[in-house]
């Protein structure tokens, strides 16, 4: 999880985002870190495209009795209750693609084919682990002709990074058995 941390910061670097990390000590994944690699790699890239600058990315991994768990949390703006029954199919926007914005990757509304969850979700009934994820849309976003600003700083709806923190975002859990571990 450090290695995605530290990976983020350089692949951030144009953005003004704060990435926070907190890790168990001694976690061991028994999987291909190609794999392992490719999760973290996705998960990070979505939650970043995801959050407006001076925004907030945590990540978190830790154990249970039962698994060990990666959290990717960002507080941006967060997916539609129609879009979540469609996050992992592959190939689905979660907005109108007017509202993307740069199509760089990393850079906030960037878009993207939707390939990297459908991956995810592939790996995760082949090798064995879950996927989960919860999130609430931005409160301040009701619909298709309301976009996101793109920095916490140029929302008119809010007063500071906590409002910001508060009115939506994304959490993706994915979760190893022990005995994988």
């Amino acid at each position: 999880m450090k290695d995605i941390h530290d990976q983020a910061a350089d692949m951030i670097r144009n953005r003004h985002l704060k990435v926070t990390l907190a890790v168990e000590d001694e976690l061991y994944i028994k999987m291909d870190k190609t794999i392992l690699k490719k999760i973290g790699d996705g998960l990070l890239k979505n939650a970043n495209e995801n959050t407006p600058d001076e925004g907030t990315i945590a990540l978190r991994a830790g154990a249970t009795t039962d698994d060990i768990f990666m959290d990717f949390r960002d507080y941006g703006i967060g997916i539609s209750s129609e879009n979540k029954k469609h996050i992992f199919k592959g190939f689905f926007h979660t907005q109108p693609t007017r509202h993307y914005s740069s199509k760089t990757p990393y850079a906030f509304n960037a878009g993207g084919t939707g390939t990297d969850l459908l991956r995810m979700r592939t790996y995760a009934e082949r090798l064995g682990f879950k996927i989960n994820f919860s999130s609430q849309c931005c409160r301040f976003i009701p619909g298709d002709a309301v976009a996101c600003p793109g920095s916490v700083s140029l929302c008119t709806n809010i007063t500071s990074e906590m409002d910001c923190m508060a009115s939506g975002g994304s959490l993706f859990t994915v979760r190893f058995p022990k005995w994988g571990a």
